[in-house]
Parts: structure tokens; C-alpha cells; sequence
């Protein structure tokens, strides 16, 4: 964050305490409302939101790709509303060194994920 304090005013979650406020896509339709004020609980108009969802919502189930991507919908459309608020969407990295042979779980949730922000 400390790279763009000279160009912007950049907040983290407000709700971390040591992780980046990690969770999946059931806890940020759950949490949106209150992430995207401070922790004052004041409104704010962002300029800008990067946001991602995956990592903890991974399984290798139809079910669970199908209730991710309605999550992530929901989130998406959500934070689509707050003009002029631009959106950048991050995937999560492909790179998980403990994985079996032949998962392709992560590459999947990027695909789903791409294919929406599209």
C-alpha cells in the first residue's frame, strides 16, 4: 500500500485484523454492505474497489461452481451499482504447491470468475 501514497488513498478492508479479511463468496454477500464502509461505519464513495473470490470457496463439485458463481454475481452486481465506483477483479493465483495431480479447481473458480467479469 505504501507504493501508491503519493497518488492514492488506499484502505484495506476495513474489518482485517491478520488476513486480509479472507473469506468466501457466502461471507462477502453476508458482509458486502458493511466491508465497503469504514470501520466508523461511515459511507464512502470509492474511486476505485479490486476485489476477489475463490480460494475459500474451493471444492471440486458441480454444486460448489454453481453456488460460486451465483455468490459472486450477487457481489459483482452489488459493487456494479456504486457509480462511478470502478472494479478491478483479481483471479486467484494458479500456483497451490499441495495439490493432487490432475485438480484443476483453482484454474476452474478463474474461469467461472473471467468468464463473469467479461
Amino acid at each position: 500500500m505504501s507504493l501508491l501514497e503519493d497518488v492514492a488513498l488506499v484502505q484495506h478492508g476495513p474489518w482485517d485484523v491478520s488476513d486480509g479479511g479472507a473469506g468466501d463468496t457466502a461471507t462477502g454477500v453476508a458482509c458486502l454492505d458493511r466491508w465497503l464502509q469504514t470501520q466508523a461505519m461511515e459511507q464512502v464513495r470509492w474511486d476505485l474497489i479490486t476485489f476477489n473470490f475463490g480460494l475459500h470457496d474451493m471444492t471440486n463439485t458441480s454444486h460448489c461452481e454453481g453456488l460460486y458463481r451465483d455468490q459472486l454475481a450477487n457481489i459483482t452486481a452489488r459493487l456494479a451499482s456504486l457509480e462511478p465506483t470502478k472494479l478491478i477483479y483479481f483471479t486467484t493465483t494458479p500456483y497451490m504447491p499441495l495439490r493432487t495431480v490432475g485438480n484443476t479447481v483453482v484454474e476452474d473458480m478463474n474461469t467461472i470468475a473471467s468468464d463473469m467479469m467479461r
